[in-house]
Formats: structure tokens, C-alpha cells, sequence
């Protein structure tokens, strides 16, 4: 299991509005400008009545569901690139680069498609807090 911890920063109803602070090695990293980790996040959970604004929460992520979302992320945009690249070669180089483009393109919707699918119908971890308990995935 993968852990975050993150504050609540408001309830609504049921639901919970937590901010997650990014991680100490993220100021530091090479990539910081071209993912989400350098940056806090804001999500909203499920929550169990008694939850209140400044409450600190920790989440726990299944480590499948980590792989799954790396795979779908790094790997699946790589492999329709060099798909529509490879389908492409025969009409030279520039034809080439279109169908590497277009590829990826392909990828990144495919990606965006079904991480909101993948985050809307099937609950991503449990979570719990120091003071009162959250249940529910991150949506």
C-alpha cells in the first residue's frame, strides 16, 4: 500500500474537500514542471459524519491500482506513438512523424477516457484520519 496524508480543508454533506501538500523530495526533482507532484492538490472524499476542516487525513492507495495508473499514464501513450509511427513508416519521414503525433494524440485520449472512468465507477483506497474517520475512494 501507498500512503498520502493530506488536511481537510472543507466538508459539504457527505462529502469532504481535502488538500494533499506535495511530497519534500518534489521541490528537488527534475520533472517537477511536467507532473502534478510539485504542486498541493485538492479532492474530494467520501466522509463519515463528525469530519471537520482541519482534520488530518491519510489515505491508502492499493499498489495495483498505482501500476495501473502508471501503465496507463507512461506506457499506453508510448506504445500508440511508436504504433503510429511503425503504421506510418512506408510514406517517409514526415508521414512518419504525423502518424508518431497522431499516436500519441490517440494515447492521450484513450488515457483521459479511462482515467475518468477508472476514478468514477471503482473506489481507488481507504482512507482514515487522525481525529475522526473518512471512508470512500478518491474521486
Amino acid at each position: 500500500m501507498m500512503t498520502a496524508q493530506g488536511r481537510v480543508i472543507a466538508v459539504a454533506g457527505a462529502r469532504a474537500q481535502v488538500r494533499i501538500e506535495p511530497a519534500s523530495g518534489c521541490s528537488s526533482c527534475g520533472g517537477r514542471g511536467s507532473c502534478a507532484g510539485g504542486k498541493s492538490q485538492v479532492i474530494w472524499l467520501d466522509a463519515t459524519p463528525g469530519v471537520a476542516a482541519g482534520d488530518t487525513v491519510n489515505f491508502a492507495l492499493k499498489e495495483g491500482t498505482f501500476r495501473s495508473a502508471a501503465f496507463l499514464g507512461y506506457l499506453l501513450p508510448a506504445v500508440t506513438t511508436l504504433t503510429g509511427a511503425a503504421l506510418a513508416a512506408d510514406g517517409g519521414d514526415i508521414a512518419s512523424a504525423l502518424g508518431a503525433a497522431t499516436g500519441l494524440f490517440v494515447g492521450l485520449l484513450i488515457v483521459r477516457i479511462l482515467g475518468r472512468r477508472l476514478t468514477r465507477n471503482e473506489p481507488t483506497g481507504a482512507c482514515t484520519t487522525d481525529t475522526p474517520t473518512l471512508t470512500g475512494g478518491l474521486s
